[in-house]
């Protein structure tokens, strides 16, 4: 992660759960970020295409899209404090 966007990220605190998706030599980590509304977002780096990207969880589109990436891949759960 870079330091600017890790520097964000400790001062916010808008980060609650984690997920390591992993298999087949591909990995994708998803962060759960907070928001004003009661749905919040999704940031996701790919290790396939080596890019951050988020979305507003209430994007059924994106939301969908996501699920299917990480579908065939194990997941790892974590809580960030």
């Amino acid at each position: 992660m870079d330091a600017a966007l890790n520097s964000y990220l400790e001062q916010s605190a808008g980060l609650r759960k984690g997920t390591l998706h992993q298999g087949a030599g591909r990995f994708v980590l998803e962060l759960a970020g907070r928001s004003i509304d009661i749905d919040g977002s999704t940031l996701f780096y790919d290790s396939a295409t080596r890019m951050w990207q988020r979305f507003h969880n209430d994007d059924r589109a994106q939301s969908s899209a996501f699920n299917a990436l990480v579908a065939p891949l194990a997941p790892c759960r974590f809580i960030l404090s």
